[in-house]
């Protein structure tokens, strides 16, 4: 809509400038060359004709009416690098020129003009397009034909460009946190800007500011899924949503919760102020809080086994646990060695399913116990392997309780006496 609005500003510019100086042509001879201009159809001849009535009539009264022809035939060329540098001198000569200043902030950022001079022009510019607002969409400004509402609409869009151009040269200079600042104002001023949303959360990624994390997600969420007016381009948009889902898996630990951010962000251009997105760390940390108090035994042992699989686990295991009073655990039996009268017993701590910890007995346990049985045991570790990882305990059999109590063996009846023995012997007849 706006370049559409804006496309009409050049041809109503023209007009009224040729209708208000019409009486004010240096000759007839410059007359008759506009008028030769009005008639040409081919653009490219029609240019050079502009080019004539230049060099011919530099200092025209009629300057106003070159101009906005000139503008209008580039527009139609759809000629960007031309038609900048004819706003460029148009905006020299006349710093007001409201649809020259439009046209340099739209391809400041198409031209992707990142020169020294092309961040001037487009600072400079934005805050020209910025500073004739109040006398273009002035009251008495207002075509008959639109509405109050969509005359609103329009400067809003405007200040939305304007606001656009510095951000985005803001951006270019690495002033992240000024660009954050100018791109919130254009998104507040239009909210269907696909790529306003991704800027912005590039903006504040780079500032490496822990606390703004969340918010730069759901920038990513909203330029990735939001498929209304305004959107970027549909491959665009996928590149966009599978980083901004990376981003999140890892910033988060998984998926979970994310569908709904989605959801909300393509709502809303903005988060709430209550917005966060707890991160994986801060769930371990809340997992560990939660164990700690619930299963104090399970949490140190968890503790002891972070820091045998870190780096240094080796280490760890000979300075500061080797051959020293160990906690007290619970575990589940895996398997046992022999089958029978075992004096190796493999246990898990940590699931019941994960072999961690061997505890040997210098005497044999008696009989035997089932896969799954419990067992609460306290050692001296006396070697470790981490891969794959294994702590060995060193237990007595007093420390240990759970091992199931062995049936005692059946006791053997008594022979039987046999028939005609040594009483019968001797028995008389």
């Amino acid at each position: 809509m706006a370049r559409q609005f804006f496309r009409g500003v050049v041809m109503l510019a023209a007009s009224m400038a040729l209708l208000a100086q019409q009486p004010t042509w240096t000759d007839r001879a410059e007359y008759e060359l506009f008028e030769s201009i009005q008639k040409e159809p081919a653009a490219a001849k029609k240019i050079e004709l502009l080019g004539s009535w230049k060099q011919k009539y530099p200092n025209s009264p009629m300057r106003p009416a070159r101009h906005a022809v000139t503008i209008q035939t580039y527009v139609g060329m759809n000629d960007g690098k031309k038609l900048y540098d004819a706003c460029k001198e148009v905006v020299a000569e006349d710093p007001k020129n409201v649809t020259s200043l439009y046209y340099l902030n739209l391809l400041t950022i198409s031209l992707n003009n990142t020169t020294a001079d092309g961040l001037d022009t487009g600072e400079k510019s934005a805050q020209g397009l910025l500073g004739v607002l109040d006398t273009v969409f002035a009251a008495d400004k207002r075509p008959q034909q639109t509405t109050e509402e969509a005359f609103q609409k329009e400067r809003k869009n405007m200040e939305s460009i304007a606001h656009k151009t510095v951000g985005w040269v803001q951006w270019q200079r690495k002033s992240y946190d000024a660009a954050e600042a100018s791109l919130t104002k254009s998104l507040e001023a239009n909210t269907a800007q696909g790529d306003v949303s991704y800027w912005l959360g590039t903006v504040i990624l780079l500032q490496r500011k822990t606390e703004k994390q969340a918010a730069a997600m759901w920038h990513f969420a909203r330029a990735g899924n939001y498929a209304g007016p305004g959107a970027m381009p549909e491959a665009t948009r996928k590149q966009v949503a599978a980083y901004f889902a990376k981003n999140y898996t890892n910033f988060h630990g998984d998926a979970s919760g994310m569908d709904d951010i989605i959801k909300e962000a393509v709502a809303k251009p903005f988060p709430p102020s209550t917005f966060k997105i707890v991160s994986k760390l801060e769930i371990e940390m809340q997992n560990e809080e939660k164990m700690k108090a619930e299963n104090p035994t399970l949490f140190l042992w968890l503790s002891v086994k972070k820091q045998l699989q870190a780096a240094e686990g080796d280490k760890y295991f000979a300075d500061q646990i080797k051959d020293s009073d160990f906690q007290k655990l619970k575990g589940k039996i895996i398997s046992h060695t022999p089958d029978v009268k075992p004096k190796e017993v493999v246990v898990s701590v940590a699931d019941g399913l994960t072999p961690e910890i061997t505890l040997k007995f210098e005497e044999a346990l008696p009989g035997k116990a089932d896969p799954g049985t419990e067992l609460e045991f306290q050692g001296v570790p006396s070697a470790f392997s981490k891969e794959p990882f294994m702590l060995t305990l060193d237990v007595e059999k007093d420390k240990l309780t759970g091992w199931p109590v062995q049936a005692p063996a059946p006791k053997k009846a008594p022979a039987a006496k046999k028939a005609g023995g040594a009483g019968a012997k001797g028995k008389k007849k």
